[in-house]
């Protein structure tokens, strides 16, 4: 390891450029010396200007692009960032999310001050990049203990532990199945509060209803998958847990039945509570679908 790169920040994007471009600009402007980080950028495939925006940022920092041709899921583009990594610890975010100026010193003072922790940091949701700055709301508390879009932890424990899932869907509970094992490993979690960041969620529309369907779809595999891989109650609580999957069966109806397919479209077409209510039964009804396809393999 090349001991002037004391942290490695890990950012995977597909298709995501406008955004990545803000990310990136925040990144290689820290307050913390340049030569003490670096970035990598882990491209899962990105058909848009991704090339010219990370050539852009390469000019002002150490940034790496690490290009996949073709689609190949989180976990592995992850892991291969992992693999040409040089800091002692790494620093997961992600391309959509846009950090302060001190947002890579207080990861790092964090580690010097509890060695061997995993540091999670704050996030705050926003609906647009404008909105970067807002206080935290009670919408924003967090309970992942190992957030990717902003955690940071010693690269040993990574690399010890064998890092992301890769036989998991292509999305869903990678994150906490590696905290998972990096607790069991030793790790203790760390919340530091100074470590804020802005996480863009654009508004919600129409269309990203079939989105958010396989989504959950994957979601509900990866869920089943990781229980099996560790079949202990609190990992049965975490990814089968939820209250709203003994509703799925209404998510169902309203997807596979003509009067529920009619009530589901009338609601997608307007804004409110019902719109939300729907939408959440159908994405529990696709977790749930998910869930079960792999305990009846």
């Amino acid at each position: 390891m090349d001991n002037k790169v004391e942290i490695s920040i890990i950012l995977p994007t597909y298709n995501r450029g406008p955004i990545l471009e803000k990310a990136l600009a925040r990144l290689v402007a820290q307050t913390v010396d340049r030569c003490n980080y670096e970035i990598i950028v882990a491209d899962d495939g990105s058909q848009d200007n991704t090339p010219e925006i990370v050539r852009a940022a390469a000019a002002k920092a150490e940034v790496h692009h690490l290009r996949f041709e073709s689609r190949c899921g989180l976990p592995r583009v992850r892991n291969e960032a992992i693999r040409q990594a040089k800091g002692r610890y790494l620093l997961f975010t992600d391309s959509d999310v846009l950090v302060r100026p001190d947002f890579v010193e207080a990861h790092l003072e964090a580690h010097r001050r509890h060695p061997g922790a995993i540091v999670n940091g704050v996030l705050v949701n926003i609906a647009c990049p404008e909105e970067a700055g807002k206080p935290r709301s009670l919408w924003d508390i967090n309970c992942n203990p190992f957030d990717t879009a902003n955690v940071s932890c010693p690269a040993e424990a990574v690399i010890a532990v064998g890092g992301f899932e890769e036989n998991f869907a292509a999305y869903g509970w990678q994150d906490v199945e590696l905290g998972y094992r990096l607790q069991k490993y030793g790790l203790k979690n760390y919340r530091c509060r100074r470590a804020l960041a802005y996480h863009v969620h654009g508004p919600a529309s129409i269309p990203n209803l079939d989105f958010l369907r396989e989504k959950a779809y994957m979601r509900g595999r990866s869920g089943a998958m990781f229980y099996l891989k560790h079949p202990e109650l609190s990992v049965k609580l975490a990814v089968h847990g939820n209250p709203l999957f003994l509703l799925s069966g209404l998510g169902g109806w309203l997807e596979n039945h003509q009067t529920g397919r009619w009530l589901l479209q009338r609601s997608q077409e307007r804004k409110g509570l019902i719109r939300s209510i729907f939408g959440e039964l159908v994405v529990a009804y696709h977790y749930e679908r998910g869930y079960n396809e792999i305990f009846k393999r």
